[in-house]
């Protein structure tokens, strides 16, 4: 490899030695051979850890996480579908979530990861894409940083070196074994920075359009990348420019002026995404990321940033016995670090200000407290002024700020090595010296070789539901139990879509959405969310017709069961509640080792249907055929009740509500409300029935809220009975509820 990159390094002096610096050349005088040279030495590093995982492409992914690996297989496939098979806008999806649907402006989309992966998706499938895409960015950030660096020291075996540095380290490699395809995708870091680079140095507008308008594109490949990436490059440029201050004022509203274009370009080719992460960062559907600047998990920590990578095959986790490893990306290379003292010793003035940064970028690294083996130092640091503002406050992990510690240091490397290289005399000496330092750099951050991961699929329930099955329309719904909470829990069910293509209800997208299901708007088969409304309760039981009723009403075409995901009360339940919707005897269409698949038949909704919605405390029996519920303040300080009237029911001018209601330890008045309007008060005082006349139901799905008046407070058990560990705050409890 030395003789190699000597000779290289020697051609690349006397080939283009006619060929001007002010040229701007994007080749930077290194010929078109070389560059294809230098794209498969690192692609032949790459492949010194992936070769196991590469004769199983086709149905394993490289890394080993699959919560998040599902939900970027999802990404790939929706992007694929979106744009080839529906003709539709991808950042937003009705497949998810349904029927309410959902956009992606901030979900980890990564829209070009998904763009370089639809080429080999179309001839190789969705999986080894995914695989094929993740791995392309181990030589593409090599080959990005060598050109940088090679950009600045004009040498190549440390360009080389300083590639090793910044693709090959801890951070890079943790990010595939967790599959996060956005944040894999480092290379468009350093590609931004040549350029910008280039045209601040550029001696007129005209060379600095011609060499800058790559800082732009680089800049947008980032903001399609990953947003936390975007945040990066602002805060390097911001900080770059500062730097240069010290060099004059003309020279500062230069590289001001030429910044400002470079982002307004920027910003105008990402104003869409812009605007839809704006809107959908201030909506009611997105449950606030909690970013009080006081705390915040996957921050650096000042120990661990010492400490070896525990997943590495010969000084990880299984060297040091009881002492735990870093299980994060946040580590230093040594030998990086080496090189970085070495150029500042040798080489201050080009690299102090690239050290300063490293240091800034480090100091942001640690989040909003300093950690030192795992303990609050209590010492505020200023990355609690970033989590305030626009955009960087979506970070929820500071750790990763460490990407940009290591291109800093694989910089400063450079010039160490390039200085270190110039003091020896002896061609032999030299060759040894890279080769060493290279060698020691790769191996510092190895990662061994990749273990192959289980198989993906396949899920033989899949085929039987797949969209184009020809059985049921292809925009009926699954409903899928249990019915989660639709986070990580959902990344498997996210998988299955990619095989089935059908709309699900849940999701797992980067930020939680508030559950419409239960806080949303009124949901006919809120029922299926506890899985109950099979038994007794204060509303009249379903009937099975009524039970497909609903489920044809909200465009459910399969009941889909997941054993496995059910604890033993959930089974008994299912257990229960099947023959109830499907009726006695029933049996599941298809099955598998993964799901057991019920096809909804057509059902009426012949009379309203009453489904109880938020708001209310388990069922209890209070003895002699009768049960109860109290209303349940705690959340919406109202109880609710979900009436649907379907489409073969004949629609009355007005109903009445008739309910037997309870008061506890003392009065209460209960305001009553439908769809939002108040349509009746009534004060309980004990043990009574009561009726609400003169109702006005739409057709479809009503909400009827029972209030009580927050004037009158309520009564804890535990405070008015002797012996009572009961400290729920009660007003009213319903026995029994009827529409006519």
């Amino acid at each position: 490899m030395s003789k190699v990159l000597s000779l290289l390094n020697k051609k690349a002096k006397t080939q283009h030695l006619t060929e001007k610096v002010e040229s701007g050349s994007l080749i930077l005088r290194l010929s078109f051979i070389q560059h294809l040279l230098f794209l498969g030495l690192y692609s032949l590093l790459t492949l010194t850890f992936v070769w196991p995982v590469l004769p199983h492409l086709g149905v394993v992914t490289p890394g080993d996480f699959p919560v998040d690996r599902n939900q970027y297989l999802w990404n790939m496939w929706w992007f694929r579908h979106a744009l080839l098979d529906l003709g539709t806008n991808p950042f937003h999806t009705d497949l998810l979530y349904h029927p309410y649907g959902t956009n992606l402006f901030v979900h980890a989309f990564s829209p070009l990861g998904n763009l370089m992966g639809l080429p080999f998706q179309i001839i190789f499938g969705t999986i080894p894409a995914y695989g094929i895409v993740e791995l392309l960015t181990f030589p593409l950030a090599g080959y990005g940083a060598f050109l940088l660096v090679h950009h600045l020291t004009r040498n190549i075996p440390a360009a080389f070196c300083s590639g090793l540095i910044y693709s090959f380290c801890a951070y890079h490699y943790f990010e595939l074994k967790y599959e996060q395809l956005n944040l894999i995708a480092i290379q468009w870091i350093p590609l931004y920075i040549l350029f910008w680079l280039k045209a601040v140095e550029a001696k007129s507008w005209r060379l600095a359009v011609r060499v800058g308008w790559p800082a732009a594109l680089f800049a947008i490949f980032t903001g399609l990348t990953d947003w936390y990436y975007l945040t990066y490059l602002a805060l390097f440029s911001g900080g770059y420019t500062l730097w240069r201050l010290w060099s004059g004022v003309a020279e500062f509203r230069r590289v001001v002026i030429r910044l400002a274009a470079i982002w307004l370009v920027t910003g105008l080719a990402l104003s869409y995404l812009i605007l839809g992460i704006l809107v959908d960062s201030n909506s009611d559907k997105l449950e606030p990321t909690s970013q009080s600047g006081q705390e915040l998990t996957g921050s650096a920590d000042l120990l661990n940033l010492w400490l070896p990578p525990n997943y590495h095959p010969l000084w990880g986790q299984s060297a040091w016995g009881s002492i735990t490893l870093n299980r994060a990306g946040a580590v230093l290379p040594y030998f990086g670090l080496a090189l970085a003292v070495a150029g500042f010793i040798w080489r201050r003035r080009e690299t102090q200000g690239w050290l300063v940064g490293g240091v800034g970028f480090l100091v942001l690294a640690f989040g909003p407290n300093l950690y030192f083996g795992g303990n609050n130092l209590g010492v505020p640091l200023p990355y609690r002024l970033l989590a305030g503002l626009p955009f960087f406050n979506i970070g929820r992990f500071p750790e990763r700020y460490i990407l940009m510690v290591n291109l800093t240091l694989a910089v400063a490397g450079g010039y160490g090595l390039a200085a270190i290289l110039s003091r020896l005399q002896r061609v032999g000496w030299k060759r040894l010296a890279v080769v060493a330092v290279c060698g020691l750099v790769f191996l510092e951050s190895w990662p061994g070789f990749l273990p192959v991961s289980p198989p993906i699929g396949p899920f033989p329930f899949t085929d039987y539901v797949k969209a184009a099955n020809g059985r049921v329309a292809p925009e009926l719904a699954l409903l899928e139990l249990p019915i989660t909470k639709h986070f990580t829990s959902d990344s498997n069910r996210m998988l299955y879509q990619t095989y089935h293509s059908r709309p699900i209800l849940g999701g797992y997208l980067s930020r939680k959405v508030i559950d419409l299901y239960r806080f949303g708007p009124p949901y006919p088969l809120y029922d299926f969310l506890d899985l109950r409304g099979f038994e007794r309760d204060i509303v009249p039981p379903h009937t099975p017709e009524e039970w497909r009723g609903l489920l044809n009403l909200e465009k459910i075409g399969y009941v889909v069961v997941y054993p496995d995901e059910l604890g033993k009360d959930q089974l008994n339940r299912i257990g229960q509640m099947l023959p109830a919707v499907f009726g006695k005897g029933v049996q599941p269409d298809f099955k598998d080792n993964t799901a057991q698949v019920y096809a909804v038949p057509a059902g009426k909704l012949e009379k309203p249907v009453l489904t109880l919605g938020w708001g209310w405390y388990n069922l209890e029996d209070i003895g002699g055929g009768k049960v109860q519920r109290w209303i349940n303040l705690e959340r919406l300080g109202e109880a609710q009740v979900i009436i649907t009237i379907g489409p073969e029911a004949e629609q009355k001018p007005s109903y009445t509500l008739q309910f037997e209601a309870v008061s506890f330890a003392k009065p209460y008045r209960v305001d009553v409300f439908l769809n939002g309007q108040k349509v009746g008060e009534t004060q309980i005082d004990g043990l009574g029935n009561f009726k609400v006349a003169n109702l006005n139901l739409k057709r479809g799905t009503n909400l009827l809220s029972f209030r009580p008046d927050p004037a009158g407070g309520s009564t804890i058990p535990a405070n008015v009975i002797p012996k009572s560990q009961d400290s729920r705050p009660l007003t009213v409890a319903l026995l029994k509820l009827e529409i006519s």
